[in-house]
């Protein structure tokens, strides 16, 4: 019973993890997307649906918002504050 439980918790701690790895990387297509193959990113001269979009000049190959400026968590403050929540701490 008591390895059961060791394995659930470990199943749940995994299985957050991951969630919070997907919740930081949100705007992203894939969110588990290799960050420096996302910077090398060109969009069609056609710019259909699949392009991806211009945000800002700070992080133009980013297709959606996942920190206030709008690039994706490469420092991984979205993943320590997704942490923080959960242990309910400040800091």
């Amino acid at each position: 019973m008591k390895g059961k439980i060791i394995i659930f918790v470990l199943a749940l701690i995994i299985g957050i993890s991951i969630y919070g790895i997907k919740v930081a990387n949100a705007g992203l297509d894939n969110p588990l997307v290799d960050i420096d193959n996302l910077q090398n990113a060109q969009p069609d001269s056609d710019c259909d649906e699949d392009d991806v979009v211009y945000q800002n000049d700070d992080c133009p190959f980013h297709s959606g918002p996942s920190e206030t400026d709008g690039c994706p968590d490469t420092d991984g403050d979205g993943i320590r504050d997704f942490i923080y929540v959960l242990i309910g701490s400040d800091e």
